[in-house]
């Protein structure tokens, strides 16, 4: 079973102070791990005792043989432990024996043995505590993918998977796991008030050194850069509502600012080629109510694409390049954190559950739940409240709408939401507020932005016709009547916009007071902290070792163009020199990168 090369791989090439790479199977098995520890405790039987191990640590009947054998001769008062003495141990249980033999078990300690690197017992050692622990959470029937998927086999998706494992230890595996358990207990039954108490000048000048070195801004929305200054993007504890008519694209326009905050890439068809926005892809989650999984996933699809949802729902795509666009836009998706999770009936508490599940477990920090009604599950949770009481429909939406604010707050993220409108909007005059929500206008004293989007009616395209008559924008189809922004010096405007409703895109075009007088606002341009992505990051590392195989070629080129600089009356003298062959498999981004550092 185990030749010489078997043994190669599973030898021990860490260099110093650096963390042995992790190789499970589907077993949850890390075999070079095992293969290190095993040998280190025959070396120093005495490790057993200092790390508590124990046989079912090993996952596998033959590495369990070996380690009660170990473990039996240490207790006997055996400190050399090889080979022998543990095949000759074996001897009295025929059945060990047989699998002993069966997997040239002498060959295996021999070699076990000889390439256990002490120096790096304990990183193995943690290795095969780790897989152990997952194993004996998935045999309690606990899922355990969210921290390593053994399922997954595509060698990129793997790949993944032992990048998401490595960044866990037994004790961040067994508080994801606590977490997990006693979440919905919590939501069910901890309605605890919460308290933040202190003297109103403590650590008042950290705050305001803070705003001065990094703005309180949240993450920008994708092509919306007056929206984003406005409301001052996507800020964290901050709760929105944007609310419209039947038909008007809230659900659309919300899933394109959700697939702008989680999804990088964007086809530009302007240029022709996708557009990678650094720091804008933060794990988000929508919480649908109507749409089923293919209609989610089409105008997801439809926004990174650029192509009309029609087309790719009819599959009548109009040229091959086109269906191309859309067949590389579900390999980016499909690498973005963007999750979602449709619930058609649901209480307050279910949505709390699904929002603290997915910040716990998958680090989501940005919500959209499409979209805030009456449901029978709250009506039923909130009779419960009221002693089996029937409560008015505006006081069950106050209600919830507190419970989201409350939750927002207590885990600092950003929970967009959107309700439909009561008819009272049709004969609001020019501008329309809070009163035209259906079931509560009393929502909008706990959310920090709210925002009613409508058509533009003639009055408001008649008074800004001078302005598009100049060319300078494109004629509106969206007023965004803004009548709450909490923290910010705007509130009571219109912003007008052009929403392409079969792709979920938008763009801001001017403001406007409540009376259509236009609105000079100046635009900030919000940078995101950009933290290489993984992709990037293994572009980067080719990069390093191209340079490592070319660097003599590279020095000389750099030599050759300085002295010509300093003697501009030498002709060069041209030598025939090496290209450096550049990876294909690296992308237009990746070679403007290489260019940057000087090659």
């Amino acid at each position: 079973m185990y030749d010489d090369e078997y043994y190669e791989d599973y030898a021990d090439t860490t260099p110093e102070n650096e963390t042995p790479e992790e190789q499970p199977d589907e077993n949850l098995i890390d075999k070079r791990a095992t293969l290190q520890v095993l040998g280190g405790l025959m070396n120093e039987p005495s490790l057993i005792v200092n790390y508590g191990f124990e046989a079912g640590d090993f996952g596998d009947p033959f590495y369990e043989i070996i380690f009660d054998a170990i473990n039996n001769l240490y207790s006997q008062g055996i400190a050399d432990i090889d080979a022998f003495s543990i095949d000759t141990y074996c001897v009295d249980d025929p059945k060990k024996k047989r699998m002993f033999d069966s997997q040239q078990g002498v060959d295996y300690v021999n070699n076990a043995k000889t390439l256990s690197n002490p120096q790096n017992f304990k990183s193995y050692a943690g290795i095969v505590k780790k897989y152990a622990c997952l194993r004996k959470l998935r045999e309690r029937g606990l899922d355990i993918r969210a921290i390593y998927n053994p399922d997954v086999v595509e060698p990129g998706r793997h790949g993944e998977e032992i990048e998401k494992i490595k960044k866990h230890t037994v004790n961040s595996i067994l508080e994801m796991v606590e977490n997990k358990l006693v979440m919905d207990l919590r939501v069910k039954y901890d309605r605890s008030s919460k308290h933040d108490e202190f003297l109103s000048g403590d650590k008042m000048q950290e705050a305001k050194d803070d705003w001065k070195t990094t703005p309180d801004f949240g993450l920008p929305f994708h092509g919306q850069k007056i929206l984003t200054t406005i409301v001052r993007g996507a800020r964290l504890g901050t709760v929105s509502i944007y609310s419209g008519g039947t038909g008007t694209g809230k659900t659309r326009i919300g899933y394109g600012r959700m697939c702008g905050l989680a999804i990088p890439w964007y086809y530009n068809w302007e240029i022709d080629d996708f557009e990678y926005h650094e720091g804008l892809d933060n794990p988000s989650l929508i919480i649908q109510t109507e749409l089923t999984r293919k209609e989610n996933q089409s105008l997801i699809l439809s926004y990174v694409s650029g192509v009309d949802e029609a087309i790719i729902r009819t599959g009548q795509y109009e040229s091959k390049h086109q269906e191309d666009v859309v067949d590389k836009s579900i390999e980016y998706i499909k690498q973005s954190p963007l999750y979602l999770d449709i619930m058609t009936d649901f209480s307050v508490s279910d949505i709390e559950q699904t929002i603290r599940k997915y910040h716990s477990l998958y680090g989501c920090k940005y919500f959209f739940f499409d979209y805030l009604q009456m449901s029978p599950s709250i009506a039923n949770e909130m009779a419960k409240q009221s002693g089996g009481l029937k409560s008015r429909e505006d006081l069950v939406m106050l209600f919830a709408i507190t419970r989201l604010k409350n939750l927002a707050n207590e885990l600092q993220i950003f929970l967009s939401t959107s309700t439909q409108l009561n008819n009272s909007y049709k004969d609001a005059g020019s501008f329309v507020d809070q009163s035209a929500l259906r079931s509560a206008k009393s929502l909008a004293d706990k959310i920090d932005v709210g925002d009613i989007m409508l058509t533009p009616s003639d009055a408001e395209l008649k008074a800004t016709k001078e302005f598009l008559r100049t060319g300078i924008v494109k004629q509106p189809n969206i007023v965004n009547h803004i009548y709450k922004c909490r923290g910010t010096r705007f509130s009571k405007l219109k912003l007008f916009q052009k929403a392409d409703l079969g792709t979920c895109r938008v763009e801001d075009l001017f403001c406007t007071s409540t009376d259509n007088k236009l609105i000079n606002v100046p635009v900030w341009d919000v940078e995101v902290d950009k933290q290489p992505s993984k992709k990037v990051k293994n572009q980067l590392d080719k990069f390093e070792k191209i340079i490592d195989e070319n660097s003599e070629n590279l020095e000389k080129m750099k030599a050759q163009k300085l002295y010509a600089a300093m003697n501009p009356e030498v002709k060069e003298e041209k030598e025939e020199e090496k290209p450096i062959e550049m990876d294909p498999e690296l992308n237009t981004e990746s070679h403007n990168a290489l260019r940057d550092m000087g090659f």
